[in-house]
């Protein structure tokens, strides 16, 4: 999975955690109970006509009686590049004029090069007089201390410490401890693996390094952690089974692929009527196709009927 995806997955999970980790004075300020996300957040950049869609884009209420709502735009980058201060205005302006909303615009870097968490500016100039001037916030995960924000009781801070600054030789024990410290969350297991495939894709080691990690987590200090991850391998290990079933399967005519769904969903999730009516509302074969994959990313039948 690109990182943008992965990156996406997470912050619609930890939106809240998230805005509270590195903002809490603005979390603090918003009802979250009211939150929503807007899809399909398209821009056409002029002149040159190139559609793109902004990463995140949510709508929530304050506490406050004015503004009521506003807008929470975050741009997902692994790097900065040119023009990125002119893309987020861009983009500013674009949500300002389409929602009539306040915006608080966001950047999140994975990789370093600022100043953590950082108030950034675009300006634009004409004849040496400052025409704009655009402010937006921006947290650098790798221009962190990783160690202060993986013991944060906020359940995203040993998530996202795997991509912060940590002392040389102490990455082994630093990705052990960040999985410790989410197998203590009082999270479901779902998000659990959410945060912990976090720390597992980005916070990769080298061989050596890799023999230190597997000797911590075996040990009886990360007890908990070996249990987490053998209970993610054994779910791993029955979805590889599943998916080995329908690519076998999955070559009959369509009528063949409503019977495998049904049977695969009702293995997920256990009979639900709403489930196979929604998969027998598949008009093509590829439609079915994406609906049997979702049966297999979902964890509950809820999720399957309402995905986000």
């Amino acid at each position: 999975m690109e990182h943008d995806q992965l990156f996406k997955d997470l912050l619609v999970t930890f939106l809240p955690e998230f805005i509270d980790l590195f903002y809490p004075e603005v979390a603090a300020r918003l009802n979250w109970s009211t939150l929503t996300f807007l899809t399909n957040e398209m821009f056409t950049d002029i002149p040159e006509g190139e559609r793109r869609s902004a990463d995140l884009v949510a709508r929530v209420n304050s506490w406050e009686g004015s503004p009521e709502l506003l807008l929470l735009h975050l741009e997902i980058e692994s790097g900065r590049r040119g023009g990125f201060g002119l893309r987020m205005f861009q983009y500013y302006t674009q949500l300002r004029w389409r929602h009539r909303l306040p915006v608080l615009p966001i950047a999140l870097f994975l990789a370093p090069g600022g100043d953590g968490v950082e108030v950034a500016t675009y300006e634009e100039r004409l004849f040496d007089e400052v025409i704009v001037s655009f402010r937006y916030r921006a947290v650098s995960l790798a221009d962190l201390p990783g160690e202060p924000f993986r013991n944060r009781p906020n359940p995203l801070g040993p998530a996202l410490a795997a991509l912060m600054r940590v002392p040389k030789g102490t990455r082994p024990r630093h990705r052990a401890e960040c999985l410790a410290q989410i197998s203590r969350q009082p999270l479901d297991e779902a998000r659990k693996w959410l945060l912990g495939n976090i720390v597992e894709s980005y916070l990769t080691l080298s061989d050596t390094e890799f023999q230190v990690y597997q000797k911590l987590v075996t040990s009886a200090e990360f007890a908990e952690v070996r249990a987490m991850i053998t209970v993610w391998e054994q779910r791993a290990h029955e979805q590889g089974k599943l998916e080995g079933k329908l690519e076998g399967k999955l070559e009959g005519k369509l009528e063949g692929k409503f019977d495998i769904a049904r049977k695969v969903a009702d293995h997920r999730f256990g009979h639900s009527a709403k489930v196979h009516e929604r998969l027998e509302a598949a008009t093509t074969e590829s439609e079915l196709d994406s609906l049997i994959d979702l049966i297999l990313r979902v964890e509950t039948a809820e999720e399957f009927l309402h995905p986000t």
